[in-house]
């Protein structure tokens, strides 16, 4: 039997705050300069704040006003921010991230909810890049809310990828601003 899928109204991006910022503060401070990519984040965690009001927001429309998928595919992961909440909610989550230490922050975030009872082993798969093997059995809704932020080569790759997806969640503010 599948998990309960657990809604915002469970309090879970307070209860992943409380377990994710103490532990991504350590590691974001150990990395140094390397860290300058999540000064973003950094400020958020300084607040006490990692999963925030769009990331709940973006759970609540998927529970509410969208069909159910197979899996949930993050474009450009960061920390991991929506993908742990997603995951932690009992979905599948995909999360491509092409930065490493992006990457070895969701690992660590995945193994510490795991560790604590707020991840189901094996919810949330990591990869640097979308490819279309991930997804070739399965319906899924692509999320790409941080998509197309970089160079036009990367965004037209980024997109190109796309196609697989059943569905495709997008910040059309960022197209606006083109």
């Amino acid at each position: 039997d599948a998990a309960p899928v657990l809604s915002p109204g469970d309090g879970l991006a307070a209860r992943l705050n409380r377990e994710l910022v103490p532990l991504y503060r350590r590691e974001l401070e150990g990395l140094g300069l390397e860290a300058r990519g999540f000064y973003f984040r950094q400020r958020s965690l300084q607040r006490g704040t990692l999963i925030g009001f769009r990331e709940e927001t973006i759970l609540e429309l998927i529970d509410s006003e969208l069909p159910a998928y197979d899996a949930y595919a993050i474009l450009r992961a960061g920390l991991g921010e929506l993908a742990l909440l997603i995951a932690a909610s009992g979905r599948d989550v995909i999360a491509y991230e092409p930065h490493r230490h992006g990457r070895a922050a969701i690992e660590a975030g995945a193994a510490h909810l795991e560790s604590v009872g707020l991840l189901d082993p094996g919810k949330i798969t990591i990869f640097a890049r979308p490819n279309p093997e991930h997804f070739a059995c399965a319906r899924i809704l692509g999320i790409g809310l941080k998509a197309g932020r970089g160079a036009n080569q990367a965004i037209d790759e980024q997109f190109r990828r796309t196609a697989a997806f059943d569905a495709l969640l997008v910040d059309l503010g960022f197209f606006l601003r083109r």
